[in-house]
């Protein structure tokens, strides 16, 4: 049986796919909130521009692994 990853590595791999999915559902939900918002709850628009901005980066980050 041929084995990429010992249980050590697994458990660290694991472990930062746990972070970025939960960064992701924290990202998403915030999104969601600003979409959803109406009259003075509405976000302004460089609030809506960061989050954009916030997403961007990490898929730049992501890419260069």
């Amino acid at each position: 049986m041929c084995v990429r990853y010992t249980l050590d590595e697994l458990a660290v791999l694991l472990q930062g796919l746990k972070v970025r999915a939960e960064s992701y559902e924290t990202w998403t939900s915030k999104v969601r909130a600003a979409l959803e918002a109406r009259g003075e709850e509405r976000l302004e628009f460089s609030l809506l521009r960061e989050l954009y901005t916030q997403v961007s980066s990490s898929c730049d980050q992501h890419d260069q692994l």
